[in-house]
């Protein structure tokens, strides 16, 4: 089994009417094809710390420019198969707010809604900003509503428990407690 650091970013976006939603990308595995829900995040490289980590692969995975919140990270260990290769993952989730220059607001209604996401068939608007990289692993990046994380990420537990952890801990509004990771 091959270990892995990783860091992935729990990004949310507070929205006019008061809902929150959690930036999220649909990835294909490309050695079993079956997509899955995940938030941005991959592994941290030699001599990065996982808060820039998880910054960078936001911003490679989406487009967007994320702060890292005043707010503690959740750290899990798990085993993840990934194209015919089982990972033994040590994962830190950073609480991150998206920078005010790239706010969500600037994207079409349909990156917000929900309807579709129950039927993993139907056709997904993608809310990647120009500039993200293109991965053939990822398939689309949206805004889910909260209140669909367990829907969303439900096959992998060892995913929804940190979102869940840092969605409780990160009830004020967002704004004010970002800061900005420029470098490791």
């Amino acid at each position: 089994m091959t270990p892995r650091r990783r860091a992935s970013a729990v990004t949310l976006h507070l929205a006019a009417d008061g809902s929150r939603h959690l930036l999220a990308i649909r990835q294909r595995d490309p050695g079993r094809g079956g997509a899955f829900w995940s938030v941005p995040g991959g592994a941290v490289e030699e001599g990065e710390t996982a808060p820039a980590a998880a910054v960078r692969e936001t911003l490679e995975e989406t487009g967007y420019r994320v702060d890292v919140l005043d707010a503690p990270p959740v750290v899990n260990a798990y085993r993840f198969e990934w194209n015919g290769r089982l990972y033994d993952c040590h994962t830190c989730w950073v609480p991150c707010r998206v920078v005010p220059t790239a706010t969500p607001a600037q994207l079409p209604a349909a990156a917000f809604t929900d309807g579709e996401l129950l039927d993993p068939a139907a056709p997904v608007a993608d809310a990647r900003l120009p500039g993200a990289e293109t991965d053939p692993g990822i398939v689309t990046a949206r805004w889910l509503p909260e209140r669909l994380v367990e829907v969303a990420f439900g096959t992998y537990p060892f995913i929804v428990d940190p979102i869940r952890q840092l969605l409780a801990s990160t009830r004020a509004p967002q704004g004010t407690t970002g800061r900005r990771i420029t470098d490791g």
